[in-house]
């Protein structure tokens, strides 16, 4: 999975940041609370690599940039960027 990130170029407070919003997703909504998969760490890469939570993107430099939606969920996550 790091070696994704790395390759995206996403830090390790981006990722650490990706893992909060994960974690708090999937432990605390009813609904998806109840997800089960055969592997966690591979959903997690996924999440990672495909942007499902939005929190970054990528310009056509290539330079990886934190949404509004990343601010907000590393203020409220108390992640340092």
């Amino acid at each position: 999975m790091w070696d994704k990130a790395e390759a995206i170029g996403l830090t390790v407070p981006m990722v650490n940041l990706e893992w909060a919003v994960f974690k708090d997703k999937y432990t605390s909504g009813a609904k998806t609370k109840s997800k089960k998969y055969a592997d966690w760490l591979q959903t997690f890469a996924n999440a990672v690599t495909n942007g499902w939570h939005k929190l970054y993107y990528i310009q056509a430099d290539g330079q990886v940039i934190i949404t509004s939606t990343g601010r907000a969920a590393a203020k409220l996550h108390g992640v340092q960027l």
